[in-house]
């Protein structure tokens, strides 16, 4: 027979959920009114819902009569799309038709478990061995109960029409949590605390957030992952991780692991068993660092300390920044102890001399004022503004402002090498040896054109008015155009009669004459020529040298100090230009921190 299928009505009566487990729901009772505003009504007997899918239809012929009454078979398949694809779901029935209308229910042999969350759901039907009808019916709003499975867990607590604040509801383990007000909701065994006790946990969405205790009303609080991780304060926030703690108003800790943020607007970045525990305080991340200054940071590395106001470690190892404003760049085991104190790196350095700076090398000392040790191992720079550099170099303390060791004097021990010294003036200063206690004896310098070496001694001339002088055998190699100089005791008559020959000369006179002798060579070893190539008598002045005067570049740097002595006389400037710098300079001195 050749039949049509016309599908009049299709009434959609139930839902399903799922496959597992039949949910149940509660219905309210509006009657009911609990004795106190926290209490929750009980609950009657569960209703089940049936897994099942109503149907009906209408067979007729093709001339649109209904079919005569009888029993015939069936087939009706569910496809996610309209034309073509396969079935996700199908059933075959011998159903009664009487008056050409049949009805069913869908699910009754083949289990339908589930359908599709995007909406996209269309059924079939085959009648015998015909081929299916079309178009496809596409189904539509009631049969979406389906998606009920996503709350299959849900105990629906059942509460009086009375404001209830401060509550919060659980169920059993891996149950939803909410406040009553619908707050916040998560997954139970999170182990995440909102200033609860362990499971009594939810996530909030960062408004009004109760914490699980009626006398503590934190706000803007939230736990967004992990495990065992709390927030305790108003706007405290823990984004994962585990056994973390953010326990003050506004403070931060991002992830990682047993950090804590107890300061307010505290932050840890991450990392594991990290302390921010001021305002403000920050660490980034490494291990087991802590920030216990205000605004102080610890970027990262382990066992490090900023304790100081503002005060700043980037890296390393069991380095301390203990006053304000003190830094540390690195390394391992340094010290910032003094206010502004810094420490850049290496290891084993302490900076505590007030503004102290340290760049790097290990077991190093700065501990004046404004000193500085540009690196090396064991060196010290313990006067005011001093500076100390190399291998057991030491400035030693308590110079600074005496009258010999002043604001323009740079003190160091031991040996002290260089290639070229220039300077505009050169002076030898010793403990005066008749007043070692009271003053100072200072011995100058006396310049030439030419790099002069000085031999001198004495000889008594023989029975024949005759004496031999012998020079140092590395006379000759090191000096050339020597000069000798005579002087006799007691009589004018001395004079050479051999010159310097192998190292040697002679010099006559009266027999038995005293002659004290000088001679000076100028030097031709190799430095000494490069330093005539480098630096001849006479230069003219380039670059940042010229239009300016070198005198009065070191009259800026001393003037203050003539001015306290009365020494001003004779003290002016070349120029003008020297004279601003000079008032610029005093400023500076000036200038308060």
């Amino acid at each position: 027979m050749n039949l049509r299928t016309v599908l009049l009505a299709v009434i959609l009566l139930s839902t399903v959920v799922l496959p597992d487990q039949n949910a149940v729901i509660l219905p309210a009772f509006h009657n009911s009114r609990a004795s106190n505003a926290c209490s929750i009504t009980a609950a009657p007997e569960p209703i089940v819902i049936p897994k099942l899918l109503s149907y009906q239809g209408r067979l007729t012929d093709s001339l649109g009569h209904p079919v005569p009454d009888g029993t015939y078979q069936l087939t009706f398949r569910l496809y996610t799309q309209e034309t073509g694809g396969n079935p996700f779901w199908s059933e075959t029935r011998n159903l009664e038709v009487q008056g050409g209308i049949f009805s069913t229910l869908l699910g009754l042999v083949t289990p339908l478990n589930e359908v599709p969350d995007d909406g996209n759901l269309y059924l079939s039907v085959q009648v015998g061995t015909c081929a299916e009808l079309t178009p496809r019916l596409r189904i539509v709003s009631a049969a979406y109960a389906f998606t009920a499975n996503r709350a299959d867990t849900a105990n629906y607590a059942l509460s009086t029409s009375l404001e209830i604040p401060k509550t919060w509801v659980r169920g059993e383990p891996d149950s939803v949590l909410s406040t009553v007000n619908f707050l916040g909701l998560t997954r139970g065994r999170a182990d995440n605390m909102l200033h609860g006790n362990e499971r009594c946990t939810h996530v909030n969405f960062g408004v009004a957030c109760t914490t699980g205790a009626p006398d503590r009303d934190y706000t803007y609080c939230g736990v967004a992952a992990g495990f065992g991780n709390r927030a305790v304060g108003n706007g405290a926030f823990v984004g994962g991780g585990y056994s973390n703690d953010a326990i003050a108003d506004y403070a931060t800790v991002a992830g990682g692991d047993t950090n804590t943020a107890s300061g307010t607007y505290a932050v840890v970045g991450g990392g594991s068993g990290n302390t921010a525990s001021s305002s403000r305080a920050t660490v980034a991340g490494g291990r087991a660092n802590t920030a216990s200054g205000t605004n102080a940071t610890v970027a990262g590395g382990k066992y490090n300390i900023a304790r100081g106001y503002c005060a700043a470690v980037a890296g390393g190892i069991d380095n301390v920044a203990s006053d304000n404003c003190t830094a540390i760049g690195g390394g391992s085991g340094n010290l910032a102890a003094a206010s502004g104190a810094t420490v850049a790196g290496g290891r084993g350095n302490t900076a505590s001399g007030r503004g102290a700076t340290i760049a790097g090398g290990e077991l190093n000392l700065a501990s004046g004022p404004g000193a500085a040790v540009a690196g090396g191992e064991n060196d010290t720079a313990a006067g005011d503004h001093s500076f100390a550099a190399g291998y057991h170099s030491v400035v030693p303390a308590g110079f600074s402002n005496s009258a010999a060791f002043n604001g323009q004097t740079a003190t160091a021990s031991g040996q002290l090498r260089c290639g070229i010294l220039s300077q505009t003036g050169g002076a030898i200063t010793i403990d005066h040896p008749l007043d070692p206690c009271g003053k100072i004896l200072n011995h100058y310098s006396i310049g030439g054109p030419e790099m002069r070496n000085i031999y001198e001694g004495s000889v008594i001339l023989d029975s024949s008015g005759k004496a031999e002088v012998r020079l140092p055998d590395y006379f000759s190699a090191l000096n050339r155009n020597p000069h000798i100089q005579l002087t006799g005791v007691g009589s004018y008559e001395v004079y050479v009669i051999e010159d310097i020959t192998d190292n040697r000369f002679v010099i006559a006179g009266r027999p038995g004459t005293k002659v004290y002798w000088l001679v000076t060579g100028e030097r031709q070893d190799i430095s000494a020529e490069l330093i005539r190539q480098l630096m001849p008598v006479e230069q003219h002045k380039t670059g940042s040298l010229t239009g300016r005067v070198l005198n009065d570049e070191f009259l800026a740097g001393c003037r203050e100090q003539l001015k306290r002595e009365g020494k001003t006389q004779k003290t002016d400037f070349c120029t003008a230009g020297d004279a601003q710098r000079c008032e610029q300079l005093k400023r500076q001195q000036l200038r308060p921190e």
